[in-house]
């Protein structure tokens, strides 16, 4: 035996054994290695291609985010613009009603009186300078407006143009001292002078002066123009607040509350032809 494994044969015989064996262990360890490889590229792979997948999905999502974001702010851009016209369709329409209100005011004093010519006009400025609620309007001589035109609201006396521009004018009111009109009591036919005073205008009032100290006039009674000079007659001017004596010229005299609020007058009718019309005195 021990001479066998000294021989050439018995060599030969390990080494083929141990080349089988090199051979099933390498094909073990291949295998072995090729499937820890493989679980071992599934663990790394499979995080990533989860995180890819993640970032893919929420690319997705951002983008359809962002689609829909795009929609919305393109739906409220064509809601605000209907709200836009919405609101200027409602401010016209408010704006016709509140003309035609304006208008209607008008219609009895223009069947009264079919020969006035009228010109509508808005207030654009208050006279900060006048302690008399004069004011400006939004028409001038390019529509036919005149000086010392008579200016009514709704079918009360406002004043008269006293200075006119090519598109606007200046009014001046029934508080003011530089306006005198003739005017009477329409329940007892009394008349009198009617002007402003600057007393007065602090608390809104203006002034019928020149009555006998027998006129019969009461407070609450109602006066009107009565024709002369510039103004038409039958114009409704306001009502008798007040009865007072002056005590210089031994006659009366009443303070007037104006029908119009001359303080925050905004429509009024400028009448620029009336039969009869006369000149400032």
């Amino acid at each position: 035996m021990r001479f066998f494994i000294h021989t050439k044969k018995f060599k030969v015989i390990v080494c083929i054994v141990a080349t089988v064996l090199a051979v099933v262990l390498i094909e073990i360890l291949s295998r072995g290695l090729f499937s820890a490889g493989n679980s071992l590229v599934s663990a790394v792979t499979t995080p990533i291609e989860h995180l890819f997948t993640s970032i893919t999905n929420s690319g997705k999502n951002l983008s359809q985010r962002l689609s829909n974001g795009e929609k919305l702010i393109e739906e409220n851009r064509d809601i605000t613009k209907e709200n836009e016209e919405l609101r200027e369709k409602l401010a016209e329409y408010e704006e016709t009603v509140r003309q035609n209100e304006f208008l209607k005011g008008y219609l009895g004093i223009k069947d009264k009186h079919p020969d006035f010519v009228f010109v509508p006009a808005k207030s654009i400025a208050k006279d900060p300078d006048n302690n008399f609620c004069g004011f400006t309007v939004n028409k001038g001589s390019l529509q036919g407006v005149s000086l010392y035109d008579p200016v009514i609201c709704d079918s009360y006396l406002v004043g008269y143009v006293s200075n006119v521009g090519l598109s606007t004018s200046k009014v001046t009111t029934l508080l003011s001292p530089s306006l005198k009109l003739g005017a009477y009591d329409s329940r007892t036919s009394h008349s009198g002078l009617l002007s402003g005073d600057a007393k007065l205008a602090v608390s809104g009032l203006t002034k019928l002066y020149n009555l006998t100290a027998s006129a019969d006039i009461a407070v609450g009674d109602f006066i009107v123009t009565s024709g002369e000079g510039i103004f038409p007659e039958g114009i409704l001017v306001g009502e008798i607040e007040g009865i007072k004596t002056d005590s210089v010229y031994s006659s009366l005299y009443a303070e007037i509350r104006p029908f119009a609020d001359l303080k925050s007058v905004t429509d009024v009718m400028i009448i620029t032809d009336f039969a009869g019309q006369g000149a400032l005195e």
